[in-house]
C-alpha cells in the first residue's frame, strides 16, 4: 500500500482549492469531460484548504463538500446535524454573548485561542460548538467534535487489552488531545465523567495547550463555582482565553410539555 503522502504527490495536479471554488460558477471555464462528474475536485473527493492569509494550503486536503455525501462529511465532523450553523443558531435571551464569542474564535483571527461555554442544559453550547466546527470546515480545516465521556471512555479502553504494534495506546490518545491544532470538547463534566482520575488528564491538556497557545473549546453544563481551578486560571488569561456563560434557558422546555403516551391494553378474552 502506497504511503499517503506519495498518493497525494500523485494527486497534486489534479485536486483542485478551495480558492476555485468560488470561481467555478461559471462551468463552461471548465473543459466538458464525460468521465469526470464532480468539477469541483475532479471526482477525486478531496480539495486543498485555504491557509489563513488565503492561499492554497498544499500540505493538506479536505473533503470535497460538492461531492462526498453530507452524511459521511457529518460523521467525521461529529456534529449532530449539517445545519447547525451560526446562521441556524436563534439567539433567544442570555445567549447572545456565547453565540458572538463562538463566532470570533471561529473566524482565527483572534489573539486568544481558548474558549470556555458554559450554561445549563438545552441552552445550545452544543449547537455553538457544532456552528464552530461546520465554520472551520468550511474554511478547509479538519476538525472534530467528541464530548468528555467519549474522551474519557477511549483512555480506559487503551487499559487491560493484548497489544499489537498497531493498537492505539494511552499515551497516543493523550498526545494528541493535548497538541491537535483545533480541539472542540463537548459536555465537560457530564455523565458522571468528573472523578480524580479524569480531572488529572483533562488538567494535562489544559496545561499543554495553554502554554502553546492552541486554540481549544470546551463546553460544560457545571456551574462557575464547580468549575475545576486549573480550568478557570487558564481560560481567564485575557491574554489567552475567554470565559462566557450562555445565560439562556433551556429551550427543550419551551417546547410544551410533551403529550403522555397511552398504553394499549389486551383485548378481553371472550
Amino acid at each position: 500500500m502506497e504511503h499517503i503522502k506519495t498518493i497525494l504527490q500523485q494527486l497534486e495536479g489534479t485536486v483542485l482549492t478551495h480558492a476555485h471554488l468560488p470561481n467555478l460558477e461559471n462551468k463552461s471555464d471548465i473543459p466538458a469531460t464525460p468521465q469526470i462528474k464532480c468539477l469541483y475536485c475532479r471526482d477525486v473527493g478531496i480539495v486543498h484548504p485555504l491557509k489563513e492569509n488565503g492561499s492554497p494550503d498544499y500540505s493538506r486536503t479536505v473533503y470535497c463538500p460538492h461531492c462526498v455525501e453530507p452524511e459521511f462529511i457529518r460523521r467525521s465532523l461529529g456534529v449532530s446535524s449539517m445545519d447547525s450553523t451560526f446562521a441556524s443558531f436563534i439567539a433567544v435571551p442570555g445567549s447572545k454573548l456565547a453565540l458572538q464569542a463562538a463566532k470570533a474564535i471561529a473566524s482565527l483571527k483572534t489573539d486568544w485561542k481558548l474558549l470556555l461555554i458554559y450554561g445549563t442544559w438545552g441552552c445550545g453550547k452544543t449547537h455553538l460548538i457544532e456552528a464552530i466546527a461546520l465554520e472551520l470546515w468550511g474554511k478547509g480545516v479538519p476538525v472534530r467534535v467528541q464530548t468528555f465521556p467519549e474522551f474519557v471512555d477511549s483512555l480506559k479502553a487503551t487499559f487491560d487489552r493484548v497489544r499489537y504494534p498497531e493498537d492505539t495506546t494511552f499515551s497516543d490518545i493523550l498526545y494528541k488531545m493535548c497538541s491537535m491544532p483545533y480541539l472542540l470538547l463537548d459536555d465537560v463534566g457530564a455523565a458522571g465523567s468528573f472523578t480524580p482520575w479524569s480531572l488529572s488528564q483533562l488538567e494535562r491538556i489544559i496545561l499543554a495547550r495553554y502554554r502553546d497557545s492552541i486554540f481549544t473549546v470546551i463546553t460544560t453544563n457545571l456551574s462557575y463555582d464547580d468549575l475545576p481551578p486549573f480550568v478557570v486560571s487558564r481560560f481567564s488569561d485575557i491574554d489567552k482565553g475567554r470565559i462566557v456563560m450562555n445565560e439562556a434557558a433551556d429551550f427543550r422546555n419551551s417546547k410544551g410539555k410533551p403529550e403522555m403516551i397511552k398504553t394499549i391494553g389486551h383485548r378481553e378474552r371472550k
